[in-house]
């Protein structure tokens, strides 16, 4: 069995695109809308400052050790978020929000920066939800290729933020 984050599953097989950016908090509760800042403030792990443009960003991690920022560009940063405590952000229903950091887990960045409305039949996956599958093919190191493809099966529930299922195994 592997263990693939939801987000990440979600948004690869569903084929699924994110219209708005996210907030995610650390007790699962997670809001669309937009994040009110243009730049990210970050310190590397060797104490190298970094500005990244908004537009750049792909995700950004909060942990109590270790913040993480992935790029769209594939590449991460692990270190430290030094912007502005609390985070400003703005709902999709134009509700403002501030959220202080040690209650965000993760933020994730909509390339196109406009905020689209929330489907009522969206489910909401917390962040680091492990998804169980089962592959039903052998998958050998030594005969793949990036980006190839193995056939799964969910095998166990995937639940959502309100206690329903999301996922079905």
């Amino acid at each position: 069995m592997k263990k693939i984050a939801a987000l990440l599953a979600i948004w690869a097989g569903l084929g699924l695109t994110a219209q708005a950016d996210t907030v995610i908090l650390s007790e699962g509760a997670s809001y669309t809308g937009q994040f009110t800042g243009t730049v990210i403030h970050f310190k590397d792990q060797q104490g190298i400052q970094y500005t990244f443009p908004k537009a750049d960003v792909q995700t950004l991690a909060f942990n109590a050790s270790v913040d993480t920022v992935t790029l769209r560009n594939g590449k991460s940063y692990t270190g430290h978020f030094t912007g502005t405590d609390p985070i400003n952000f703005t709902g999709a229903e134009g509700i403002q929000y501030q959220f202080p950091v040690h209650d965000i887990e993760s933020l994730v960045f909509n390339s196109a920066g406009s905020i689209a409305p929330v489907p009522q039949h969206a489910k909401v996956i917390p962040f680091g939800t492990d998804v169980v599958v089962r592959t039903d093919e052998t998958i050998d190191s030594t005969n793949t290729q990036t980006g190839q493809l193995y056939r799964a099966v969910v095998t166990e529930g995937v639940p959502d933020a309100a206690g329903g299922v999301a996922i079905p195994a």
